[in-house]
């Protein structure tokens, strides 16, 4: 998933989950992140791994996006 200065890509390795977000998120990309954590199959991960290195820029409405995704995981025993 992409918008013009951020993007989400996913990988998963076995029962690693890995997120990796690039560019900014903020409150104009931030719905990228909870569109993603509101349709998010976790399957067989055990584990989600999020990669913040490219980020150039974390707002607060990211960081709501992340405690979300925090909050989903933990729903089904998931570690992030």
């Amino acid at each position: 998933m992409t918008a013009d200065y951020f993007s989400l890509t996913v990988e998963l390795d076995r029962s690693i989950m890995r997120l990796t977000l690039l560019g900014e998120l903020d409150h104009a990309t931030s719905w990228i992140l909870s569109d993603f954590v509101e349709r998010l199959d976790l399957g067989e991960a055990t584990e989600v791994r999020v990669d913040c290195w490219g980020l150039t820029f974390l707002g607060s409405a990211g960081i709501a996006a992340l405690v979300d995704l925090n909050a989903a995981a933990e729903r089904v025993d998931v570690a992030v």
